[in-house]
């Protein structure tokens, strides 16, 4: 399963595709890249940031970040 995650360490997104940051084979390597995103963003527990995984085929979120 293709995934894409959106991203964006500010409250306010871009919007829409200017959000989209990578592309993960499984929810694993997304949940790794999110975590790497936040660290390299200096907020390890995602109070700033905001965040998504969407499956590709269905455009289904499995997971988001908790104050989106």
């Amino acid at each position: 399963m293709k995934l894409l995650i959106f991203f964006s360490s500010d409250i306010y997104p871009k919007g829409g595709m200017l959000d989209l940051v990578a592309e993960a084979n499984s929810e694993e390597e997304a949940n790794n890249i999110i975590q790497s995103l936040l660290t390299k963003n200096d907020d390890p527990l995602g109070v700033l940031s905001w965040w998504q995984i969407v499956d590709r085929e269905t455009l289904q979120i499995i997971k988001k970040s908790e104050d989106e």
